[in-house]
């Protein structure tokens, strides 16, 4: 049987990038013991403001949804399209923004699909562990640290994505200096909405020294 080891390795080696990520996203909250805080203290994220600053979101995603069916994101700003620069709920003079009340409509399938998407998922990543509620999977284990928490999702960032499965090209997008207009969007919704907010912009550097004295993290 010589080639058994070779097969089970080649199996196990197939195994372990598709296991270890669920693997640790339903272990992460007894390590940081955010299921304890949630019995304890009874905090959810309910009334919290997470803000993902990233290459957008699964709108649809039931992760993000109440057992209504309705969303639980109260804002998605695309810096990434500027088709609604000019719209009269867009001061910003950039991106497009949709409203709860329009992904709504979208998710009941009274308008079409919204045109924002996350081409690679990794700010759908980044908004499932912060807050995702696990409703898209069973017993809703693969939850995230703040389930009910309301989100504000600013696509700032894309990678890029070829032409797929009917969804068109996605050119990148990178640019630095939009990243303010970001903040400050999500620093206005929060005060309109009236709750305190984290924000997470999640491009993988802070543009400059890591004491946090660059122009970005100030």
């Amino acid at each position: 049987m010589p080639h058994r080891p070779a097969v089970f390795l080649a199996a196990l080696l197939l195994f372990v990038p598709l296991a270890v990520p669920l693997h640790a996203m339903n272990l992460v909250r007894a390590e940081t013991r955010s299921d304890s805080a949630r019995t304890v203290f009874g905090v959810s994220g309910k009334g919290v403001i997470v803000a993902v600053l990233d290459r957008g979101i699964d709108w649809r995603s039931n992760d993000f949804r109440n057992t209504d069916g309705t969303t639980r994101i109260r804002f998605i700003f695309d810096l990434t399209d500027n088709t609604g620069a000019n719209y009269p709920n867009n001061p910003y003079g950039v991106g497009t923004i949709y409203a709860k009340a329009t992904i709504d409509s979208a998710l009941r399938g009274q308008i079409p699909a919204l045109a924002t998407r996350d081409a690679v998922g990794h700010g759908t990543v980044t908004a499932g562990i912060a807050c995702g509620s696990g409703r898209a999977g069973a017993a809703a284990k693969y939850r995230g640290i703040a389930p009910n928490a309301d989100l504000i999702v600013v696509k700032v960032v894309s990678d890029g994505a070829p032409a797929h499965d009917g969804q068109p090209l996605e050119s990148p997008f990178n640019n630095s200096d939009l990243f303010p207009t970001a903040m400050n969007f999500v620093n206005d919704k929060a005060a309109l909405l009236g709750e305190p907010c984290v924000i997470l912009l999640n491009v993988g550097s802070q543009n400059g020294p890591t004491d946090g004295s660059s122009a970005l993290c100030q």
